[in-house]
């Protein structure tokens, strides 16, 4: 004789809940996310005549620093960062930080604010 054995209520939904969590562990420790596999993309623009410059990392990386020399022509494209780091945040999944070398680090300030400004102004 064949014996059929059902899950009770209770059992299907801690199997549902331990495969959530599974499903939430897997997404947040994905190694293709924090850069094991493929290497994390950024990109550094220097601000003319200064010594300030902001690195964008991030998938869209390039693309964000492209947007700035483009649009701007006091900005340029950088090899690798340079100097003290003075903020970093993130605006639209975006993340940056802005450096300077300058001794009083004056357009990196001013950057750090309008930065600041702009990620208050779109969370």
């Amino acid at each position: 004789m064949r014996h059929v054995y059902r899950l009770s209520l209770i059992e299907s939904t801690l199997l549902v809940i331990i495969a959530i969590g599974l499903l939430f562990l897997a997404y947040t420790f994905n190694p293709l996310r924090q850069g094991v596999f493929f290497p994390v993309v950024t990109c550094t623009v220097g601000v003319v005549g200064t010594a300030a410059n902001v690195t964008f990392t991030g998938d869209n990386a390039q693309a964000e620093c492209d947007s700035y020399t483009r649009a701007n022509r006091s900005m340029y494209s950088l090899d690798s960062p340079q100097g003290d780091e003075l903020c970093a945040g993130t605006i639209d999944g975006q993340k940056y930080a802005v450096r300077d070398t300058g001794l009083f680090h004056i357009e990196g300030l001013t950057l750090c604010r309008d930065f600041t400004a702009w990620g208050s102004s779109h969370p």
